[in-house]
């Protein structure tokens, strides 16, 4: 029987980073909590607070092809928002978002690790804006259907990848997902 330093398989709290924690909280049916504080989950907690919807894309998608779907915009990068393409990954551009509005929404972080988990039941997105109620809805959700959950900081991608991989830390996406869990009323992991 081989032990991993790193097993977090006893707890029902677990803190993981990045696509590869997303991939693995995915294939055990996790509760996730996606943190991506800066951007991402900042822009997709406006939206919502405005009564918009946003369809996250990963970057191995095309975004125009979700949006010709779903009918929707797409976010646009910041430097080119306009009047005719308002959404960007500035959580300000989704401040005067008319109600229902839908936004395709692609990031390499966030959004990315969104649609990673897309087949779990329940998927949150959280930042520091709303870490209170996230911790606390998803504490209440625990309790009602037995599940384990795993907060899941998306960290940063490295453009040149080196010899520590794709993944860069993030410290954002770290004290986000540090603020949602001390709301998360369970027993979490060490690294949780």
């Amino acid at each position: 029987m081989s032990i991993s330093w790193f097993d977090q398989s006893d707890y029902p709290c677990r803190l993981e980073w990045g696509r590869r924690g997303a991939e693995s909280a995915a294939r055990r049916g996790d509760l996730i909590v996606v943190v991506d504080t800066l951007s991402f989950s900042t822009c997709v907690i406006t939206a919502l607070a405005h009564d918009g919807i946003i369809y996250p894309c990963a970057t191995d998608e095309d975004p125009q092809d979700l949006a010709n779907r779903v009918d929707a915009q797409i976010a646009v990068h910041r430097t080119e928002a306009s009047p005719n393409n308002p959404f960007s990954l500035s959580p300000l551009t989704y401040i005067n978002m008319k109600s229902d509005t839908k936004v395709v929404l692609s990031s390499p972080n966030g959004a990315t690790c969104s649609r990673l988990a897309h087949q779990v039941p329940y998927v949150f997105v959280g930042a520091l804006i709303n870490a209170k109620a996230v911790g606390e809805a998803v504490s209440a959700l625990v309790f009602e259907t037995d599940a384990t959950v795993t907060v899941l900081a998306c960290g940063e991608r490295w453009i040149k990848p080196h010899e520590d991989g794709p993944l860069r830390f993030a410290i954002e996406d770290y004290l986000g997902a540090g603020v949602i869990l001390s709301h998360i009323k369970l027993k979490k992991s060490p690294e949780a």
